[in-house]
């Protein structure tokens, strides 16, 4: 018989699983989305009781051991790609934690954000998002741009004007010191 802690870390799964699952489909569908730290604990919550949930159900019910046998497998796979640091390691690993590496945070302002996407470890260099903060947990993706060749960002001289329409970026790069450049990003 199923314990109370079992069904609530049962729930939880699910719950968050279904939550990942909703937020990657309309993330695809629209420009919005959870918040980039918000949708990082779904997605750890979801992993760390599907490995859970493999220990507590491995001898019961055979659909969801099967199910939930992903978790360690998974697991099993990037330690092994962590040993072999190769070419396949990174290979695997790039695989496995793909769908999970959040989008790094660089700079924020009046509820603006620029993140440095993960596209995996073979991208270009210096691509960047625009997000702006819609009430408590949501964020609408306003666009992609790349430093178009000057190296990354220098986000000490980064300066942004909002309007209604638009936000223009203005800012130097770490190959072109000296060299500003504008993007202008429509709302």
């Amino acid at each position: 018989m199923k314990t109370t802690i079992q069904q609530t870390i049962l729930r939880t799964h699910f719950v968050a699983l279904a939550l990942a699952i909703v937020n990657a489909v309309f993330k695809f569908v629209t420009v919005y989305s959870l918040a980039a730290n918000i949708e990082f604990i779904v997605e750890m919550i979801t992993v760390l009781s599907g490995l859970l949930l493999f220990f507590l159900y491995r001898k019961q019910f055979k659909n969801l051991s099967t199910y939930f046998s992903i978790y360690p497998v998974a697991s099993i796979l990037l330690i092994a790609a962590l040993a072999l640091r190769g070419i396949m390691g990174v290979f695997i690993i790039s695989v496995l934690i793909f769908p999970i590496i959040p989008d790094q945070q660089e700079y924020t302002q009046d509820g603006i954000t620029i993140y440095t996407p993960f596209k995996g470890f073979m991208t270009p260099c210096c691509p960047y998002q625009v997000r702006e903060r819609k009430l408590l947990f949501f964020e609408k993706d306003l666009g992609d741009f790349d430093s178009e060749g000057g190296g990354p960002i220098d986000y000490e001289t980064v300066q942004m004007k909002q309007t209604d329409e638009e936000i223009v970026l203005t800012f130097e790069t770490g190959f072109d010191k000296g060299v500003v450049k504008k993007k202008v990003i429509s709302r």
